[in-house]
């Protein structure tokens, strides 16, 4: 019987939070669903970055992002404007400061 494969070595730069960060700032949302598509531990880093985006749009006017997604969910509603576009445009191209944080209900 063969012994089993080694564990996946993950990309030594995506174990250095701070350089992940930077890289995954040049990625739209389309990029970082390519990329994590690519593995479980892309798709976790993935996930990460993309919480670290939601709470850094949505602190100035909720406590957490789980009031906010709470609320969303409780009202069907959807996040829209600015703050949208600062989840799926890449951080970098962001040149704008989130003054508003605007939500539609269905």
């Amino acid at each position: 019987m063969l012994p089993p494969p080694p564990p996946p070595r993950e990309f030594p730069l995506f174990s250095h939070v701070d350089l992940l960060q930077l890289v995954l700032e040049h990625c739209d949302i389309r990029d970082l669903i390519t990329l994590a598509a690519t593995s479980t531990t892309n798709a976790k880093h993935v996930k990460w970055y993309l919480n670290h985006r939601l709470q850094t749009t949505c602190c100035p006017f909720f406590p957490s992002t789980k009031v906010l997604t709470n609320i969303l969910s409780a009202c069907d509603a959807v996040v829209s404007g600015s703050a949208a576009l600062r989840l799926v445009l890449p951080a970098n191209a962001c040149n704008w400061a989130p003054s508003d944080l605007d939500i539609y209900i269905a």
